[in-house]
């Protein structure tokens, strides 16, 4: 069937429409933060908008109707659960996840288990999305197919294509910001087609509802306790309790948009506006297979298509509404319903793809090493294949108490546990993060970034975490930059450089007094000065504690060496020559 003119220009003015707006915020996606989190900045209301629209996809804008039209509004219950999941997500989830800070929903994990346990979940969600987006494109393309002629495979490419094209240049803002406007157009498409199915009826909107009393559409099911062997009301609502504290509480794609928002309270918000807008919407869906179901058992004669008879026949209801708005909807709304299908399928989509660029970018590339430290991470992963090919056994989250190190079995112990991170009683440090969370990538930043400590560690996670979205400033208490005399001449050119190009603040000399939620204050000069800060990082420096530990073993074997940062902070040449004597010097 061709469509008219009218509808055609419909759903053109849509595609060009939605790839123009998420393209329009490639400015504010050109760095890391930017594509992920938007620089949460992002209004309460949008962000809400897009968790509903996360929620809904093309499959549930034709299943809900479809279930409805062949059986009654058992699945209802699903939807009851989304509040009451939602103020568990409020409660717990998004003050968790908000806390945290990292824009990974797994990056937890790795704290708690192990890389593996983080480097698995991540690469579980990606092909979970895959396989997601692979279903949504082809059950898209398969009604469209049907009803309009359009090939499969150009129906796939080209929504793909586009989406695909938005949500890379646009980023996170790029696709919450087409959610929002997607999410609208699908509630208008929804709530146009059940005012015209009322209106529509041959006796008047009553019809509908004694049709549908007459057959039980409006029943939710049985309501027995025992029964687990069909889908009765409890059966049903325990599932959608089950799935969606998983969306809220573990799925990338509702997670990475808690950090998009303004602040917890708007987090929240979003999330709340997003529960409670599916809960009516949904209604409409079913209220829509409903009528449906009324409107051709009192004109049957309308069914023209003989496959889609065959299938109501048989119990299958999904290909009903797609071919009422071809054939029944005006000129024109026809489109609008088309290009509400297409919303529907586009921001899970973009959702999808933005939620695994994500994740790769954090679990899997940016979390080893800033991007100016490449020939370290490459340095990192030589070492690594290098263990591989080696008969030497690693055991990562484990402990070693000295205590726990048997006597007279060992020949020689190496120390090499690295140091601990200082925390000066400067109030509000205490709350603040450490600057190797933001150098691996397990947290992310705000706008107004400060960094307490101007050493190598400071230098570098400032020149990491500049972009051209943010500011950041440097505040050492010492006078001089780098004055331990450790650092050759060169590596400090090379930082003054560095920290120059990126137009980063290097204040010298300055003591930080305090430190509150919006603001870091310090004395400089006498004066004592008050600056903004959304993101306050801790790179006062680390203290080495090799020494003691390798004290606490005397007895217990000969030859024992205190190398790298557990003898003394400092840069990785160090320790890996010291490495090297150790194994030389063996007895």
């Amino acid at each position: 069937m061709a469509l008219p003119f009218l509808d055609i220009c419909v759903i053109l003015v849509y595609m060009l429409g939605t790839v123009g707006l998420g393209c329009w915020f490639y400015f504010k996606s050109r760095s890391p933060e930017g594509f992920t989190s938007a620089g949460g900045d992002i209004p309460s209301i949008v962000v809400g908008l897009s968790i509903f629209g996360t929620y809904v996809s093309s499959i549930s804008f034709l299943a809900l109707p479809g279930k409805a039209f062949v059986s009654n509004w058992n699945v209802f219950a699903l939807s009851i659960t989304t509040p009451l999941a939602a103020w568990i997500a409020v409660k717990w989830f998004v003050p968790f996840y908000r806390k945290v800070g990292a824009i990974s929903a797994y990056s937890h994990l790795e704290d708690r288990f192990g890389t593996w346990a983080r480097v698995y979940a991540s690469l579980c969600y990606m092909l979970t999305q895959v396989a997601r987006m692979g279903s949504v494109l082809f059950l898209l393309a398969l009604p469209l197919h049907h009803l309009l002629g359009w090939d499969v495979r150009l129906i796939i490419i080209a929504v793909g294509g586009l989406t695909a094209l938005y949500s890379m240049i646009g980023g996170i803002a790029g696709v919450i910001w087409t959610d929002a406007v997607q999410s609208v157009i699908l509630i208008a498409g929804a709530v146009t087609c059940a005012v015209l199915l009322l209106c529509n009826m041959p006796e008047g909107p009553g019809q509908i509802f004694r049709i549908a009393a007459e057959n039980q559409k409006f029943s939710w099911g049985s309501w027995s306790l025992t029964d687990l062997q069909t889908s009765t009301f409890w059966v049903v609502f325990w599932y959608g309790m089950a799935i969606n504290l998983q969306n809220f509480g573990i799925d990338q794609n509702y997670v990475q948009r808690y950090h998009t928002a303004r602040s917890d309270a708007e987090a929240k918000k979003s999330v709340w506006l997003g529960a409670i807008l599916y809960l009516p919407i949904s209604a409409f869906f079913l209220f829509i297979g409903t009528a449906l179901f009324a409107f051709y058992t009192a004109r049957p004669e309308l069914i023209t298509d003989p496959q889609l008879a065959a299938d109501i026949a048989s119990g299958k209801g999904d290909g009903v509404f797609p071919f009422f708005i071809v054939h029944q909807l005006p000129v024109g709304v026809t489109g609008l319903l088309i290009a509400a299908i297409l919303a529907a399928a586009m921001s899970t989509i973009g959702t999808s793809m933005n939620g695994c660029a994500t994740l790769t970018l954090s679990d899997f590339y940016t979390r080893f090493s800033p991007e100016f430290k490449k020939e370290m991470r490459d340095y990192i992963e030589y070492l690594k294949r290098e263990i591989a090919k080696r008969d030497i056994t690693v055991r990562l989250n484990t402990e070693c108490k000295p205590e726990e190190i048997p006597a007279g079995v060992y020949d020689k112990i190496i120390v090499a546990i690295g140091s601990e991170v200082i925390c000066p009683p400067i109030p509000g440090l205490d709350k603040c993060g450490y600057a190797r969370d933001y150098l691996l990538g397990n947290r992310t930043a705000g706008k107004n970034i400060v960094v307490v400590g101007g050493g190598l560690v400071g230098s570098e996670t400032a020149a990491h975490l500049k972009n051209d979205d943010n500011t950041v400033t440097i505040v050492e208490m010492n006078p001089a930059f780098l004055p331990g005399g450790t650092e050759a001449m060169n590596v400090k050119a090379g930082l003054v450089k560095l920290l120059k190009d990126k137009q980063i603040p290097l204040l010298l000399g300055a003591k930080v007094q305090k430190i509150t939620e919006e603001s870091v204050t310090y004395v400089k000069d006498g004066a004592e000065i008050t600056i903004p800060a959304d993101t306050v990082i801790n790179a006062t420096g680390y203290k080495s504690f090799g020494e003691q530990y390798a004290d606490a073993l005397e007895g217990k074997c000969k030859n024992i060496a205190v190398i790298g940062d557990a003898n003394s902070t400092r840069k990785v040449f160090f320790a890996t020559r010291e490495a090297h004597q150790a194994i030389r010097t063996m007895e």
